[in-house]
C-alpha cells in the first residue's frame, strides 16, 4: 500500500496528514502482527493472528462463541434436545423436533400438514384470517336513505342519464348509492 491511501485492507480512502490512517478510521488500532493491515479486535490483536479465542473442542479451529466452544460444540442447557433415540436436533413441540412428530398440526381437522402460521398451514391459512363478512364494515354497509333516489324510476331523472347505457347490475347500483351517499348527484 502507498502512504497515501489508508493502512487499513480494502480502504481507499485517503490517509490524513502525518499519519497512515484515513478520517473513518483514525481511531481504530492496527494489529501487531508484522505486515497486517487489520483492525485489533482483542489484545492487541485482529481476529486473524489471536484476537478471539478459538474453540476448546479438539481439531476444530472455529472461534468460539458461547463461552469456550464454537457454536457446533457448545451445549446450550437450557434448550431441551429431541427426545427420539439418536437425534441430536432441538426439540420443538413435546419434546421432539419437526422431523420425529414435533411440529404443530394445522388446526383443519383431518389435515395432517405442519402449521405455518396462525395455527394453519399454507393450504389453509385463508380460515386464520379475520372475517369480511356483509355488515361488519365491508364497502356495502352503507347508511342511505332511498327517497333520495327518486330520479332511478324515471320521471325525475338529471340529463346526464340519458347518457347512461340501461344496463344496470346491482354493483354498479351499489356503487351508485355509495357514490351518493352525500346528496350529490356527479
Amino acid at each position: 500500500m502507498s502512504s497515501s491511501t489508508c493502512h487499513f485492507n480494502l480502504c481507499k480512502y485517503p490517509a490524513l496528514p502525518d499519519t497512515v490512517k484515513c478520517r473513518f478510521h483514525r481511531h481504530r488500532a492496527m494489529c501487531l502482527a508484522p505486515g497486517c493491515h487489520n483492525q485489533v479486535y482483542a489484545r492487541g490483536l485482529c481476529t486473524r493472528h489471536g484476537g478471539k479465542r478459538l474453540c476448546a473442542f479438539d481439531g476444530c479451529h472455529r472461534h468460539a462463541r458461547l463461552k469456550q466452544f464454537c457454536s457446533s460444540h457448545a451445549i446450550d442447557k437450557s434448550k431441551k434436545m429431541c427426545a427420539h433415540l439418536g437425534c441430536t436436533k432441538q426439540a420443538n413441540v413435546r419434546d421432539h423436533c419437526v422431523r420425529h412428530g414435533g411440529r404443530r398440526q394445522c388446526h383443519v381437522s383431518g389435515c395432517g400438514t405442519h402449521a405455518r402460521s396462525g395455527g394453519y398451514c399454507r393450504r389453509h391459512s385463508k380460515y386464520g384470517q379475520p372475517s369480511t363478512a356483509i355488515g361488519d364494515d365491508s364497502p356495502f354497509d352503507v347508511d342511505v336513505e332511498l327517497l333520495d333516489l327518486d330520479w332511478i324510476d324515471g320521471d325525475h331523472s338529471p340529463m346526464w342519464i340519458d347518457d347512461v347505457k340501461p344496463i344496470v347490475t346491482f354493483v354498479n347500483l351499489m356503487q351508485a348509492i355509495v357514490g351518493c351517499k352525500d346528496g350529490s348527484r356527479h
